[in-house]
Parts: C-alpha cells; sequence; structure tokens
C-alpha cells in the first residue's frame, strides 16, 4: 500500500499517484473477506461474493447469448416431444427449417423463440438487421412460404418494416388479395411494425392498380389515412397523388372529388396530380357534367404543370368515352389535332366542325406551337380508329406519318395498322401486309420483326384467300399462292443440310394449308400450283418436320397431317384416268403411263400419311424396335424416302 502524502503534489506526481492506485486496486485481492469468513464461519470460502457476482453476471451473459441461437434440429425436435407433446408419428415426416412445409402447425404451439429460430432459419443477432430479414421474407415469398415471411416480419419488430412492406406488395400484385393487403397494413401496429411512407404508398397504389374497383370501404381507409397524414403536417404530394389514383379506382365516385376539394396547407399540386385529377374525371356518369367538369379543370390547370404526358391523359380519357353524340365522340380526336402535331388537312378532311364544343387552346397556357408527337400519341390514335372502325382516316394518317418519320413509328404501331388493313381492306390486306413487313424488316432499323408480325402477314392472306373476287379467279388464286410461297421462303423456311435447300417448318404450314383450302374453294388452283405446295411437303417430310419427336401439340399435328392428306386426295382426283382392266394398263405409253404412275406414287403416299395420323390419335401402337426390329424400320423408312423422290423427280407439266 501507499503511505498517504498530504503534502502538495506537481500535476506530474498527481498523475503518478493516480496510476499508481489504479494499479494496485486492479491487482487487489479478495484475501481480506477470506479471513473475514474464516473469522466469522470457520471455514474459507472457494469464492467470495465478488467473484460470485461475477461468475453469475458472466453465465446472464452466456444464457441471454444462447437465447439468441437456433436449436439444433435433433434438440428441437426433443423440445416438441418433451414440452409439447407431439408424439413421434406427428414428427415422422416433419423437416424443420426455412425452406419445409410440414413445420408450420409448430409456430402456433410455442413461444420458444429458439424454436422460431430453427423454424426459421435465423438467430436473434439477425432479428437486429432490416436488410437481412426483408431478403430472408423475399425469399419466403418467391417459395410462396407466406406464413413464414409474415411471422418473421412479426417477430423483427421494428426491423421488419421493410419485409412487412414486402408482404403488403405480394398480396397486392401477386394473390390480388387487397382485403388481406389492408388487414396486414391494420394489425402491423398491434404487432409491433411500424408503418412508415413507403407502407402507406404501397398501400395507395396496390388499391389503384386493383383490375376491380375497391370498395367504399377502402376507399375510406384512404381518405381516413391522409386526413391523419395531414394533421401531423406528413402528408407529401407523392402520398397524396397515390391516393387521387387509389380513390379513382373506388366504387364510390364521390370519394376522390371529396378528396380533391380538400385543402392541404403546404401541398402543392404538380403535373401528376393534375394528371390523376383527369383521369378521374373518368368516374362521372352523366355526359354533359363531365364535359363541363373535365373543362372546367382543364382551365384550371397552371402553364407550369402543361406538358405532352398531361394533355395525352386527356385526349385519353375523351377519347376512351362513349358518347351519345358523335359530336362529342370526335372531341378527342380534334384535341389530338389542337395539342400535337398531326397533319390538320387530314383531320379536317375526315371531322366534322363543331361550334358548341370549345377546347381550351394551348394559348392559354402561352404555348405557342403544339407538342411534337410519340409512339404513345400515335398508338391512342390508331387504337381509336380501329375501335371506332375509322379506317380510312387511320390508314391516310399513317402513311402520311410514315412518309415523314417513320423512326417515331414502333412495332406495335405497325401492328395496328396491318389490323387495320386486315379489317378495312380484305381483298387486298395479305399483299399490302406482305409490303409492310418487309418496310419494317428493311427500312425500319430501330425495330425488328416478330412472331406477332408473320401471324398477321398469314392472318391477312387468309382474310384476302376467303374473299370470292380472290378464289374465284384462276389468275389471282395463282398469283396469291406464289406470293405466300415466296414469303414464306424468304422468312420462314429452314435449311436443310440433307437437300442442300431450304424447306418449309412445322408452324408455316399450319398457315398456308388454311390459305391453300381457301383458295382452291371453288376448285380455281391449277394442277401445277397444287404440286409446287406438295413438292414443298414432301420436302418436309424428307427433313424429318413432321416427326412424331417433335414438340408441336397433338391437335396441330393432327390438322397439318389431315391438310395433307387433303392435298394429296385433289392431286390424285385430277390425275384420275379412266377405269382400266390389268390389259390396258400394261398398254398404257407415253402421258397415260407417266400420268399413271404418279397417281400410284400418290396412293401410296396417301396410305402412309392415314398410318401416320392414326398414330398421332392415338388408334394405332407405333411399331417398336422389339417389335419388328431395326432391319424392317430402316427398310421402311427407305420405302418412304425412295417414294417420296420419285414424287419429286415427277413433273405434271403435260397433264
Amino acid at each position: 500500500m501507499l503511505l498517504r502524502i498530504n503534502a502538495k503534489l506537481c500535476p506530474k506526481e498527481q498523475l503518478l499517484k493516480r496510476t499508481f492506485y489504479s494499479l494496485t486496486n486492479l491487482r487487489k485481492s479478495q484475501v481480506r473477506e477470506r479471513l473475514h469468513q474464516l473469522e466469522k464461519n470457520d471455514f474459507v470460502p472457494n469464492k467470495t461474493s465478488k467473484e460470485l457476482d461475477r461468475l453469475n453476471s458472466k453465465k446472464r451473459r452466456q444464457l441471454k447469448k444462447l437465447q439468441k441461437t437456433a436449436y439444433p434440429k435433433d434438440q428441437a425436435l426433443h423440445v416438441l416431444r418433451k414440452f409439447h407433446n407431439v408424439n413421434n408419428e406427428a414428427l415422422a415426416d416433419t423437416k424443420l427449417g426455412p425452406t419445409s412445409r410440414t413445420d408450420l402447425k409448430f409456430l402456433s404451439l410455442t413461444k420458444d423463440k429458439r424454436l422460431f429460430y430453427t423454424i426459421l432459419g435465423v438467430n436473434g443477432q439477425q432479428l437486429r438487421d432490416a436488410k437481412l430479414i426483408a431478403n430472408d421474407v423475399q425469399k419466403f415469398l418467391k417459395r410462396g412460404q407466406l406464413e413464414k415471411a409474415v411471422f418473421l416480419a412479426r417477430l423483427a419488430k421494428k426491423k421488419g418494416v421493410v419485409g412487412m412492406n414486402l408482404i403488403m406488395k405480394y398480396y397486392f400484385e401477386v394473390l390480388k388479395s387487397q382485403q388481406s393487403a389492408v388487414d396486414i397494413f391494420n394489425w402491423r401496429k398491434k404487432w409491433g411494425v411500424p408503418i412508415d411512407e413507403h407502407s402507406i404508398t404501397i398501400l395507395f397504389n396496390g388499391l389503384s392498380k386493383q383490375d376491380n374497383l375497391v370498395s367504399k370501404k377502402f376507399g375510406e381507409l384512404v381518405l381516413k389515412t391522409i386526413d391523419s397524414l395531414s394533421d401531423k403536417n406528413e402528408l407529401n404530394g407523392m402520398e397524396y397523388n397515390t391516393a387521387l389514383a387509389a380513390l379513382t379506382n373506388c366504387t364510390d365516385e364521390s370519394l376522390v372529388f371529396k378528396l380533391l376539394n380538400k385543402k392541404f396547407p403546404g401541398l402543392k399540386k404538380d403535373a401528376i396530380t393534375y394528371t390523376l385529377m383527369i383521369r378521374s374525371c373518368t368516374r362521372i356518369s352523366d355526359e354533359e357534367r363531365f364535359l363541363v367538369v373535365l373543362n372546367d379543370l382543364m382551365n384550371k390547370v397552371p402553364s407550369y404543370c402543361i406538358d405532352s404526358k398531361l394533355l395525352f391523359e386527356y385526349c385519353g380519357v375523351v377519347l376512351d368515352r362513349k358518347f351519345s353524340k358523335s359530336e362529342s365522340q370526335e372531341m378527342g380526336l380534334r384535341a389530338l389535332c389542337e395539342y400535337f402535331l398531326f397533319d390538320k388537312a387530314i383531320f379536317n378532311k375526315y371531322l366534322q366542325s363543331s361550334e358548341s364544343l370549345e377546347l381550351v387552346s394551348l394559348s392559354h397556357w402561352n404555348i405557342n406551337e403544339p407538342f411534337p408527337l410519340n409512339k404513345h400519341v400515335v398508338g391512342l390514335f390508331m387504337n381509336y380508329c380501329l375501335r371506332s372502325k375509322k379506317y380510312s382516316f387511320a390508314v391516310e394518317t399513317f402513311q402520311a406519318l410514315e412518309e415523314r418519320n417513320n423512326k417515331m413509328l414502333d412495332l406495335d404501331i405497325y401492328h395496328k395498322y396491318m389490323e387495320t388493313l386486315i379489317t378495312a381492306r380484305p381483298t387486298t390486306c395479305g399483299e399490302e401486309c406482305m409490303d409492310v413487313y418487309e418496310r419494317i424488316d428493311s427500312l425500319a432499323s430501330h425495330i425488328s420483326v416478330t412472331k406477332r408480325t408473320l401471324i398477321l402477314v398469314y392472318n391477312a392472306f387468309q382474310r384476302q384467300s376467303l374473299k370470292a373476287v380472290t378464289n374465284r379467279d384462276e389468275s389471282k388464286t395463282e398469283i396469291i399462292l406464289r406470293k405466300i410461297q415466296g414469303f414464306i421462303g424468304h422468312t420462314e423456311a429452314i435449311y436443310s443440310s440433307k437437300l442442300n435447300e431450304k424447306v418449309y417448318g412445322f408452324d408455316s404450314w399450319k398457315f398456308l394449308f388454311p390459305v391453300l383450302k381457301n383458295l382452291n374453294m371453288h376448285d380455281k388452283v391449277n394442277t401445277m400450283g397444287l404440286k409446287d405446295v406438295l413438292d414443298e411437303y414432301v420436302k418436309s417430310l424428307l427433313n424429318g418436320i413432321f416427326d412424331a419427336g417433335a414438340k408441336e401439340s397433338v391437335e396441330d399435328k393432327r390438322f397439318v397431317a389431315l391438310e395433307g392428306i387433303r392435298l394429296v386426295k385433289i392431286l390424285t382426283e385430277r390425275i384420275k384416268l379412266p377405269t382400266l382392266d390389268s390389259e390396258e394398263i400394261a398398254g398404257l405409253k407415253g402421258v397415260d403411263r407417266s400420268k399413271f404412275l404418279a397417281r400410284r406414287h400418290l396412293l401410296r403416299l396417301k396410305q402412309m400419311l392415314l398410318e401416320n395420323l392414326a398414330i398421332i390419335e392415338g388408334n394405332m401402337k407405333e411399331k417398336n424396335v422389339d417389335n419388328v426390329g431395326d432391319d424392317t424400320g430402316a427398310s421402311k423408312e427407305g420405302v418412304l424416302e425412295d417414294l417420296l423422290e420419285l414424287i419429286l423427280e415427277t413433273s405434271y407439266e403435260k397433264f
């Protein structure tokens, strides 16, 4: 022990003194307490009270740390048996863990957090990490384990906010269950999971995007939430806008106008706000009131909010409305012409002038010229014309736009144009749509053709082939058949190394056969045209396009097989000879002999195709290697190939 010194010490000496005392305290023993216990109780304790306190504190820390860890799976099963009376039969097929679907029932049996951790695949330390909880909730949702996702977010309390938001989005977007999403929003307060601004935005946004209108109860919840945010001075523009969108999708149309009429201090309306306000007018059922409210709203829009998106929304709202008066219906087209750079001469040609309808001009917002066109505006115009049967208007406007700036037109607009041609010009739509396809493929470098583009061309040829003006004229049927064959050869035909040339694929035959059937409705397709189609069909057979292992559906295989048999049958009838006996057949020469042999080949091919059809329909089991052997199967394929090659080599020019 250091002796106490009463004299004044310098700062260095005081520092030295404190250091010595601290060293002495750190190394202090418990001898005096042990001697005291020996004197008082006549025994020496192993540990003093301070040592016992330190030991107990260490045990408590270890126990607290242990409580944050999950049970090993064997121990978890033992806990279920011992403390929850779960029998071995119930545990026989049970697996515990985050990916298991058989352990959900145990979550309601216990309050043991360590058991929860085992089932959910987490520990207490991880529950303090909000990002990790959100990731685990996302994994549960991807696996469809909604109950575990909810339980984990509840267990995480304040750290489960993001996870609970993900669950709400899952209910809205995947399960389409608005009631469950709202229940989660209401219950999370009781569970100790706070609501943040993202939770409210998810609620409003989810209600606004439901396919069916949401009930009045949910609309009132939106209003109540907005009022609560306003009272707390926490309402911002994004929440107000999403609330407007949600109430626009509500069965009670009065609620959205209640929100519009409310004034919130400090809230500045932006372009999105006015766009949603315009959209909300769609809920007004009365035509006259709709026009008055919409026109009044457009007059109140400030100039800093006017942009092409807002005006596009206005035109869309008007065009989607079904008016009883034709002049009111054309107001949307007038708005498109007024606000965007369409060709006014074409619009004036097809639209009637009306003095009763007044549009808010661009000069009202100090805008001197219309906004440039974009693909959304043109798409809106094409959709409206197609829906309202203004085909000539759409065709003329599209052609003017294509000449002016084809880079502005996207593939969807081209498809709408092709649909318009199919509907408006049934006698020429096939050739016109084929020209459009070629223009897209060659001129429009910013887009590329798709399967949808091909199908539209095929549909156009099918529609054109149904018209009597086409299928009653032999020259026109020949031209159409030659054009569609050339189109298939250019676009969809695939190269065959076996034949060293291109052959038609399976999908091509699904569309070519109906066109051929329509064109030959009045027996106007000449024999050489049919033979050309047969030759392409034979090439596809040789290349194995219709083999049993093909990925196409049974219905498609059956259809193509039936149409192939129909084609062979038609050609067989075309080259039919009079009934001959064996001597007359032996005496045939020249063209008659060639015709007789060609017909025999066709009949043999028809029989083989019928056998293949029976296999497709399941009426006959395909012979396998075990039943007939390799040699028989190979010889059958060889016979078919020889027959197909003979058909290809046979010319029908003299028939």
